[in-house]
């Protein structure tokens, strides 16, 4: 879940390619040195210093996790005894050391395990082999981190052509949608606007009949006695 957030990040970073393959590298380099728990303050500030992704360089890092930290360890521990061989040096602290170191934690009852003395012992005989360990995990980090770089800028150039592609449509379908609104209202203001038939003239108002006289009274009649 971490990786993954970090991926997302990573891929709405708008720096400059080359500046997010030589993150990547360099946190793909610190990930295999045996440094667990400075691993992503120390790509930081590294990146912070060398002017390179620091988004990049701390996801990168996570290439060691809880599933991968002893697995890899083991393996760098191996590769750091072969190459000390090959230059006709021994190990500071060959295998079977290490596992004698570390079986004396599994001698007597199980809380024997978990004590003081015994994570005392695993850190001893840890610590001997260390600086084995810490050449290989150089060498393997040397070895990832330029295929990494390779890999990451053919990514970032490809996620930024996608980009580019989308925005291009984008702004196609914006242009045609404009341009099929500009055409409607063009031909709605073209069409003549029909003018409502013409009300009938208003009928003038007939003269009203006149009043019927009133018949006078007869001359010489007066009124009532």
């Amino acid at each position: 879940m971490q990786w993954r957030r970090s991926w997302l990040r990573l891929k709405r970073q708008r720096d400059k390619p080359q500046s997010i393959a030589w993150g990547a590298a360099l946190g793909i380099f610190i990930g295999f040195t045996p440094t667990p728990g400075f691993q992503v303050p120390l790509a930081f500030l590294l990146a912070w210093l060398v002017r390179v992704n620091r988004i990049a360089a701390m996801a990168f890092t996570f290439v060691t996790n809880a599933f991968t930290t002893i697995p890899i360890c083991v393996f760098e521990y191996q590769v750091g005894a072969r190459i000390l061989g090959w230059f006709g040096a021994e190990s500071v602290f060959g295998v079977e050391r290490l596992r004698e170191g570390l079986s004396h934690t599994h001698e007597g009852p199980w809380w024997h395990i978990v004590s003081i003395q015994a994570l005392q012992d695993m850190a001893r005989a840890v610590g001997h082999a260390y600086p084995t360990m810490f050449l290989g995990g150089v060498v393997l980090g040397l070895l990832c981190a330029a295929p990494t770089y390779a890999i990451m800028l053919r990514v970032v150039y490809g996620q930024m052509a996608v980009r580019a592609l989308r925005m291009e449509r984008r702004a196609r379908l914006r242009g045609t949608v404009e341009e099929t609104l500009g055409r409607f209202l063009h031909l709605k203001r073209s069409q003549p606007v029909p003018t409502p038939p013409e009300a009938p003239a208003a009928n003038r108002e007939t003269a009203a009949p006149p009043r019927e006289p009133v018949d006078a009274a007869p001359p010489g009649s007066g009124g009532p006695a």
